[in-house]
Order: structure tokens, then sequence, then C-alpha cells
């Protein structure tokens, strides 16, 4: 397991991660370092940390899908990108990730939904829970459907989404119809729970 090394509670946790030498059947991630195969490689230092700006709950029309659990939001005349709290879903080049995509735009898609706002992150996306129309929550939704993982290290407490997973898990839905579905970062990241920001 790798190490990880944490800072002042009220300033930024940086941590080293080293990656399996067996190829990820994930690959990369939008700004994440690459996963590749090889001898042992080590993640460069990812630095996450609580913004200390706050972040306030808004209304708005949904006005684009960068992926399953990445969306823009209108606020404030300007569309605000918003990352899906608690959950993880893969890239749209990835296995499941374009049904993932599909999925968040059939719910969200030019619709007003409520932005339950948690933090800003490090990349100046609102980091919180989409509340749809019909008053469902679409991180909860994307979790029940088997298209994201509950990200534990983010959202360790949350018992709704652990449950969610494990009924889709149980019930073999979406990415659960493969043996082991778990995101490589998942597995190598060891991280403290911040209970705030996510990457």
């Amino acid at each position: 397991m790798c190490p990880a090394t944490s800072g002042s509670k009220n300033a930024q946790i940086s941590l080293d991660a080293c990656i399996p030498s067996s190829p990820s059947p994930f690959g990369t991630r939008s700004g994440d370092p690459l996963f590749h195969s090889g001898n042992l490689v080590q993640r460069p230092r990812l630095h996450l940390h609580s913004s200390g700006r706050g972040a306030a709950s808004y209304t708005g029309k949904v006005v684009g899908i960068t992926d399953g659990d990445t969306l823009k939001v209108m606020h404030a005349g300007e569309p605000q990108r918003v990352r899906l709290w608690g959950i993880d879903c893969a890239e749209s080049r990835q296995a499941f990730g374009t049904r993932a995509k599909q999925f968040t735009s059939q719910l969200a898609f030019g619709r007003q939904v409520k932005v339950v706002a948690r933090d800003i992150d490090r990349y100046d996306r609102t980091v919180g829970e989409v509340i749809l129309p019909d008053g469902r929550s679409l991180n909860h939704e994307l979790v029940r459907a088997g298209l994201a993982w509950w990200y534990r290290q983010y959202a360790a407490n949350d018992r709704t989404l652990e449950n969610l997973e494990r009924e889709a898990r149980a019930a073999k839905r979406g990415l659960w119809v493969e043996a082991d579905p778990t995101p490589a970062r998942s597995d190598i990241l060891t991280i403290r729970h911040l209970g705030r920001s996510m990457p």
C-alpha cells in the first residue's frame, strides 16, 4: 500500500500513490495522472484541499453534460461546472461511461435542478448533490442504476450510497455485470476522509 501524508487540517493533503504493474481496465481519467502497464510507477503528487471559499446551493437549468458525474448548470447568468458528490462514474471512453453520460442527460439535461453544494474543488467546480425536478437525487439514481460507484474515500459515512451500491451489485445492474468493476483509483488511493473536497 502506498503512503499518504497529511499536513495541517485546514491546509491541504499531499499524497503519493503507486500504481500496480497490471494495466487498469479503466484507462485514464481526464485531469488525472496516467495509468499504464509496466513496472510500478509513482502517481504524481495530488493535492486535495478544502477551498475555504464556501459553496452556495442554488437552482438552475442544466445546459451541459461532461460525463456521468459532471454537468453544467446555469447560475448567476453563467454555466457552472458541478461535480456530483460521493459517486464516481467511468469516463465516456471507458466501460459504461457512455451509458452513464446518457443516463445523466436523460434525467437532467434541459431541466431545472437544485444543486445542494458542499464545497468548491481545486478545479473550481461546485461539488454537491443534484436534486431533480421530481425530488430524486441524481447522485443516488446513478448508483441505483449501477452506473456509478459509491466514492468511499469522500462519502465514507453515507449509508444511502452504500446500500444503493450493494443493491445494484446484487442485482448485477450496469457495470456490476462485470466480476470486479472497481475503478483503479479507488483501490490505489489511501487518504484521510476529508468529508468535503473531492478531486
